[in-house]
């Protein structure tokens, strides 16, 4: 049997109704059932007997639950169960688990592998790894006495009953696995042919043999995402010529004029690779990479300027509100005086005034439009759109750059983030961009001192520190997870905050900013938090990038768990933008030990890149930049915070082949042809700079 997209109902021991179970877990086909590799393998050959397993020992063994409990307070409750086979009894405890009471019930078999300690005096595994044996199942088929793997499951299908499927799926399809990589990237990193490895994964003859079978699928994994990067890249390059746009020194000295401090050695370094690019006839196509408060904007403003003053036209899209009127209010004391027409497109506007900015784009009346989501709408028209910029590159995907990029004849092409990117990220998403990173501060920028304030006391005494500053002169931020209950999962909310903060600090004046509000609202609340009339701003994250006001010195994020690391310290870029010392306090209340754990991280470091590095590692790429919105493949077991080397050889392997066969027309590279395809129909977006 060769189709491996047939439905898995159909295989044996399916069925309709455990097909709807395998729904639940994200799989449809054969194919989906043998990729759903296990989360881990025990080795079981030295499962035990209870009395056989001494304190200090790791051990697997296995027999009847004889107890259940939950224990411990109400807000952190535990779970224990006892497990006896005859020779012995042992405890398993988990800490701040009372969910696993639904789990487990008297009488059923379980094998639990850990280490082995004591528990008040008994034999006991904390958090050891478990699974639940159904009735009917035999020891051999619970893989007692084998390397076993335990699959991630779902209610009605417990790990046991996966593992069989599988084998039956393996018996019937393994050889419908054939090798798609080229043969010179096989020889060259000695990789296990797919059949193989498919069944060392689920079912490995050795440890040594199941780390050969991750190696295979982590490299595919990362040669498909490297070489749909690689052909991006070499198509963008290869296709069309940009209008040349050179800086000569008489403009480089009028905008730098303009600037209101001098560029740092980074920024300038940034400059010189961009003038470069813009004064190429082909189109720019880079990455601006800083840490926050780096001065991306001010780049951005200077590459703006060049177009304008080489008579072209440039389009600044981000993806917020707030965020498109802060750079737009930036952009304008810059440009005050200066000739340069600029406009403001957002969602909200009246129906004559966009009518009039939609013209004036379109006849070539304003020089620099800054917007949202909403410049890339069909009926935006630009007469001689030369450069587009994009910030928060991450919170947009491949379909949103080729809109924005339609906008015009082959524009150069600017994207900015100020979420530093760990390079195997960088490389692993936005390998078809160049980069250039701005790595220092300007001078005089002190950062934000960050303290974690979980217990009680620790509030308070922030609290103090922001009515001390308060009466300084200073201003403070507030930042809520979510704006009403309906949003919180029970946690702080930007309406109880305010209605809270009001009786805190009496008299002093304060404002709330959130997306919900209207665009005359929002210019409102920000121009008075800039003149300093309002005292504390209470928001959501949509202050997370582009505020700028040097003289709000303190921050508080309420319930700081429910937040990334890099957006923790996306947030704490909002103060420490000027000279004065500023503080920001982490609330964290009823939060695990891991989650404070994260929390010390960010209390102790500044670096925004190894804040990432932290960050990947914990949360997965997904939280940093979306696969799917690039037009890549979801990462099933490649780990981009752990396979830098193997992403390295990748990206070789695949701008060799690219190189040596852009369009794919080989035989020997007829799979990655067909690979490319399936993920091309499955995501358009995947051929959107093309």
């Amino acid at each position: 049997m060769t189709d491996l997209d047939s439905p898995v109902q159909f295989l044996k021991g399916v069925g309709p109704k455990r097909a709807e179970m395998l729904e639940r877990l994200g799989i449809g086909t054969v194919r989906d059932l043998l990729m759903h590799f296990p989360r881990r393998v025990e080795d079981r050959r030295d499962s035990r007997a209870i009395a056989d397993a001494p304190p200090g020992c790791s051990a697997v063994v296995s027999g009847v639950v004889r107890s259940v409990r939950v224990f411990g307070p109400r807000w952190r409750r535990g779970f224990r169960i006892e497990v006896d086979d005859g020779t012995a009894a042992i405890q398993a405890v988990w800490f701040r688990a009372a969910w696993m009471r639904e789990k487990f019930k008297a009488g059923v078999r379980v094998v639990l592998s850990g280490k082995v300690g004591e528990y008040k005096g008994a034999a006991s595994m904390t958090h050891p790894g478990f699974e639940i044996i159904p009735e009917g199942i035999e020891r051999d088929d619970a893989g007692l006495g084998g390397i076993v793997p335990v699959h991630p499951a779902t209610e009605g299908l417990a790990p046991g009953v996966i593992r069989n499927l599988v084998r039956a799926a393996l018996d019937a399809y393994s050889g419908a696995f054939t090798e798609w990589l080229p043969a010179r990237t096989v020889e060259r990193r000695n990789l296990m042919p797919p059949s193989a490895a498919v069944r060392e994964m689920h079912f490995p003859s050795s440890p040594e043999t199941r780390l050969e079978a991750l190696r295979r699928f982590k490299f595919e994994e990362l040669f498909l995402s490297q070489t749909l990067l690689a052909r991006r890249k070499s198509k963008a390059a290869a296709r069309r010529k940009a209008a040349a746009m050179p800086t000569p020194p008489g403009l480089d000295e009028k905008i730098r004029s303009r600037m209101p401090f001098v560029f740092t050695r980074a920024q300038d370094r940034a400059v010189r690779e961009i003038v470069s690019d813009m004064a190429s006839d082909r189109p720019m196509n880079r990455l601006l990479e800083g840490d926050v408060g780096s001065g991306k904007t001010a780049v951005a403003a200077y590459a703006m300027l060049v177009a304008v003053g080489n008579g072209a036209q440039a389009a600044f899209m981000a993806p917020t509100e707030v965020l498109a009127l802060q750079h737009h209010m930036t952009l304008k004391s810059v440009l005050d005086g200066s000739g340069v027409r600029m406009s403001l497109l957002e969602g909200g506007m009246k129906a004559a005034e966009r009518s009039a900015l939609l013209h004036a784009a379109r006849t070539g009346t304003v020089d620099i439009v800054v917007g949202t989501h909403a410049l890339i709408q069909e009926d935006v028209e630009f007469a001689r759109l030369g450069l587009a910029v994009v910030d928060e590159q991450h919170k947009f995907g491949v379909a949103q750059r080729a809109c924005i990029l339609g906008k015009g004849s082959n524009p150069d092409f600017l994207v900015m983030t100020a979420t530093p990117i760990p390079r195997t990220l960088a490389l692993a998403v936005f390998g078809d961009l160049d980069v250039s990173v701005i790595d220092e501060l300007p001078p005089g920028r002190v950062p934000p001192v960050t303290a974690v304030a979980a217990a009680a006391a620790a509030r308070r005494s922030a609290l103090d520190f922001v009515r001390a500053r308060l009466r300084e002169g200073r201003q403070a931020y507030f930042v809520f997870p979510a704006i009403e209950k309906g949003e919180a999962g029970g946690r702080a909310t930007l309406v109880d905050g305010l209605r809270r903060l009001a009786g805190t600090f009496p008299g002093v004046p304060m404002a709330s900013m959130h997306g919900g509000l209207p665009r005359e609202e929002k210019e409102r609340v920000m121009e008075g938090f800039r003149r300093g009339e309002i005292g504390i701003l209470a928001a959501t994250t949509v202050i997370e990038v582009g505020v700028d006001v040097p003289n709000a010195t303190v921050m508080v994020i309420e319930d700081a768990d429910r937040f990334g690391l890099a957006q923790l310290h996306q947030l704490r870029g909002r103060i420490g933008r000027g000279t004065a010392e500023s503080r920001c306090f982490l609330f964290a209340g009823d939060c695990t030990p891991e989650a404070l754990g994260r929390l010390r991280i960010i209390e102790g470091t500044a670096d925004g890149f190894r804040i990432a590095e932290e960050d990947l590692k914990v949360r997965g790429p997904g939280e940093f930049a979306g696969l799917r919105q690039h037009g890549l493949p979801d990462f099933r077991v490649a780990d981009l915070a752990g396979d830098f080397g193997l992403l390295m050889q990748a990206r070789e392997d695949a701008s060799d082949l690219v190189c040596r066969d852009p369009g794919l027309a080989d035989p020997d590279s007829a799979g990655v042809a067909a690979r490319i395809a399936t993920v091309e129909e499955a995501s358009p977006s995947a051929s959107g700079l093309a």
